[in-house]
């Protein structure tokens, strides 16, 4: 029931900030911007978002490699897009995570905290290369980014504490007290097998370093897709800047506050770039940016769900 009244309540801000924004807005000058799009240039949009995509799965799959799943390259990609798809109509955020584990412990029943971890620290990683991205801002001279350093440098901070912390014996010995001895549904051996997972960043930091990296060059491409969307409104920006730009708002997109990061994006949009290409332009340019993601990877999601659909597998001893 909470959890449902807390999905209640995202929707809720959702249809609240789009109402506001477009109560705001002058609706005329919104539609000739939709209007004037050049279509050859949002196709390039829609290609790098497809690319960034492309290498969010690749980031992944550096984790699956270094645990030594039963999961391909090709998996990888396949169940990264089949998540995106289906995220567009679960309640949660957190359900595109969901969807990747329900297909890649398929054939590693017996690795399931592996897989879980993999998830986890792919996210956690992505997060951290978006905030250090956008941070990059105040090097550049982006003004708005100024605006709100010290957030985000509090909030790098704590996300890079929090994951050193979590590599510590302290860490551990706190999680174990509160949940080790719990027997219902294995919780506690469960949780002892995901602890034991993390001890895999230990001892190779390497492959936390490459994906943090290859986030970089995924939000890059994210950046690249806006500066194209931008370009087919007619607006000048500076690519440098947009970049930056899309990093601070992806970021702010994924907490947790909205359904699926809508009103928040849109705010985030008109806040960044309002001065510079008009509220409506902003507003253009996050719409089309949202479109032109479910373009990039509906297609191939919506393949992967029709062949494969979402199915849990159970051990013998488990049902």
């Amino acid at each position: 029931m909470k959890k449902f009244l807390f999905e209640a309540f995202k929707i809720l801000i959702s249809i609240t900030l789009i109402y506001l924004i477009f109560k705001n807005m002058d609706i005329k000058t919104f539609l000739n911007h939709i209007k004037s799009i050049n279509l050859p240039i949002y196709f390039l949009a829609i290609i790098f978002g497809f690319i960034g995509y492309f290498f969010s799965a690749v980031r992944w799959f550096v984790f699956i490699k270094a645990y030594k799943l039963n999961v391909s390259f090709f998996e990888a990609n396949k169940y990264v897009f089949v998540s995106l798809f289906l995220g567009l109509i679960l309640p949660s955020g957190a359900g595109v995570d969901l969807v990747r584990f329900f297909y890649a412990q398929r054939n590693n029943l017996d690795r399931r905290a592996e897989v879980l971890s993999s998830i986890f620290v792919d996210r956690f990683v992505g997060v951290i290369a978006l905030v250090c991205l956008a941070l990059l801002g105040i090097y550049f001279g982006v003004e708005k980014i100024r605006q709100v350093a010290k957030e985000l440098i509090w909030i790098m901070l704590f996300l890079i504490g929090f994951f050193i912390f979590m590599l510590t014996p302290l860490f551990e010995k706190i999680i174990l007290s509160l949940f080790g001895n719990i027997k219902r549904f294995r919780i506690g051996e469960r949780i002892q097998k995901l602890l034991n997972s993390f001890s895999l960043y230990k001892d190779n930091k390497l492959v936390v370093i490459s994906s943090f990296f290859i986030s970089i060059i995924m939000q890059i491409f994210f950046g690249t897709s806006v500066f194209f969307i931008s370009r087919a409104l007619g607006f000048n920006l500076n690519f440098i800047e947009v970049i930056l730009i899309t990093s601070a708002i992806n970021f702010i997109t994924m907490i947790p506050i909205s359904f699926s990061g809508v009103g928040i994006r849109e705010g985030g949009f008109i806040f960044f770039l309002a001065d510079k290409v008009g509220f409506e332009g902003a507003v253009a340019i996050s719409i089309l940016y949202y479109f032109s993601g479910i373009l990039s990877f509906s297609p191939i999601g919506l393949l992967v769900f029709i062949l494969e659909p979402v199915k849990w597998t159970l051990r013998k001893e488990e049902l």
